[in-house]
């Protein structure tokens, strides 16, 4: 059972990729319109916009007052820490026998690993293949 829920796991954080190009075969195949700007002065707008949602989302996350380096460092982290924890749990837990044999507690497991590795891979991957 270890190895099935390691495979599923990966597999998971591939799940935007098969929905992007779904959308995109369909958008094609059925001829649906798209959102990509038309023009240029459309694009600068669009990414305009965008560097604005991320300036927005970093003064969400940016410290009151003056803060140490390190608990700087270690807020920025830890969602990651808390990922890799999860799927630490996880793999530990997916070779106990016991653990396996009770399905809530095994669907449970692998979806807080499915959804760890989806935070740490998927969006990554599919902006990076969107890129290209």
């Amino acid at each position: 059972m270890g190895i099935e829920t390691l495979i599923l796991t990966a597999l998971s954080a591939f799940f935007p990729v098969v929905i992007d190009g779904a959308k995109m075969g369909l958008s094609k195949l059925f001829g649906f319109a798209t959102a990509e700007p038309k023009t240029f002065d459309e694009t600068v707008q669009l990414e305009k916009l965008n560097i604005e949602k991320i300036k927005a989302l970093a003064d969400l996350d940016r410290p009151v007052g003056e803060i140490s380096r390190w608990v700087a460092n270690l807020r920025a982290s830890a969602r990651y820490f808390a990922v890799l924890g999860i799927i630490g749990v996880a793999l530990v837990y997916s070779f106990i026998p016991a653990v396996n044999q009770i399905p809530e507690t095994r669907d449970f497991l692998r979806a807080l690993c499915s959804a760890a590795l989806f935070f740490l891979l998927g969006d990554r991957v599919l902006i990076n293949l969107k890129k290209k």
